[in-house]
């Protein structure tokens, strides 16, 4: 009931800011909450676009509060982006490549995850991602192959959670040669080959959520 309140009062009181966002709370189909992401506050406020093109973090749609003049000057939702997944994201990656953002290090949202919701479709998930790292990340550049890898293995990751062994080694390759040097790609990809179940991550959630 508060949203509103705080993240207005921070973009009154900051004039740099542009956008303002929060943590948020998770709930099961059956509406019970089921837990508050943990997230780095540090790296949540600022200028913020590397970590968020990385996916070293996240901007939670529901808690999000940005200025009229934001699209004004950097433009509206992409809507290339209509089809697939992700519009939300990428204007806040094009707002957060120009202006401040800051982070309220609370939950001021509840998000309902459930079964048939759009953001379970990995297919339209991943190629809505491609095409934003795409759009924002130069060609044969060091941040466009550590984006492309997170996002592979991130894939990945929710495959070999649900026993999608194939394809979640298809994605884990995607994802070393992109980025060969990340520690656990390798180790999950050898969890794949061996049908080893993982468990599930926080970030997972929150991927489909941004």
């Amino acid at each position: 009931p508060n949203r509103l309140k705080e993240t207005v009062e921070i973009l009154d009181n900051n004039p740099n800011t542009y956008l303002v966002h929060s943590n948020i709370t998770i709930m099961t189909e059956e509406r019970v909450p089921y837990y508050t992401p943990k997230r780095n506050a540090e790296l949540l406020s600022g200028m913020i676009f590397r970590d968020l093109l990385l996916q070293n973090i996240h901007i939670s749609c529901p808690t999000v509060t940005f200025r009229k003049k934001a699209c004004d000057e950097f433009g509206t939702f992409d809507e290339n982006l209509t089809r697939l997944s992700g519009e939300d994201r990428e204007l806040w990656l094009r707002i957060a490549k120009n202006k401040e953002i800051q982070y309220i290090d609370k939950s001021l949202a509840l998000y309902r995850m459930h079964a048939a919701g759009f953001s379970r479709n990995k297919q339209k998930l991943l190629d809505g991602l491609l095409y934003i790292v795409n759009k924002h990340a130069l060609k044969k550049d060091i941040l466009r192959q550590k984006s492309l890898a997170k996002i592979y293995r991130n894939i990945g990751d929710e495959f070999l959670y649900e026993y999608g062994f194939s394809y979640s080694i298809k994605m884990y390759i995607s994802s070393i040669s992109a980025w060969p040097f990340a520690k656990y790609t390798w180790i999950n990809l050898v969890k794949a080959l061996l049908k080893i179940k993982i468990k599930p991550r926080n970030q997972l959630i929150i991927i489909s959520l941004s």
